[in-house]
């Protein structure tokens, strides 16, 4: 097989692969058959750009900084920290799904919390639709 490209590699290191393993052997199986990287490069830019990003954050941030730049003259503290901790509930969750490549299972019992109450947060989190 060729070498790849630097930009495949990059690629590669930067995506988050959260199909875990058999995702990466899936999409080195298409690169051989395909025998060529542009549709592969093509396939991890759409699946990073679908990522969903925790919008809310962005938007408190935002009304954050627009408090303390003197723009406005209040903010929701309540609002902002709600945000804020779904946001790391949301990071949280991944890192422990990406550590047990995304074995729902065993993430519920290291989180202590219900498998049910696992798949309702991941759901809320946006990360339901990247199993």
């Amino acid at each position: 097989m060729p070498q790849l490209s630097d930009e495949l590699l990059e690629a590669f290191l930067s995506y988050s692969w959260p199909g875990n393993v058999r995702e990466l052997e899936n999409t080195i199986k298409r690169l051989v058959v395909l025998g060529a990287e542009v549709p592969i490069l093509e396939e991890i830019r759409d699946r990073t750009a679908k990522q969903p990003e925790p919008a809310a954050l962005n938007e408190n941030q935002t009304e954050f900084d627009r408090f303390m730049n003197g723009e406005v003259e209040s903010v929701s503290l309540k609002r902002i920290a709600r945000s804020a901790a779904r946001a790391a509930e949301r990071r949280l969750i991944e890192r422990v799904l990406q550590r047990t490549r995304w074995n729902r299972k065993e993430a519920a019992e290291i989180l202590q919390i219900s498998y049910k109450a696992l798949l309702y947060k991941m759901r809320d989190a946006g990360l339901a639709d990247r199993v």
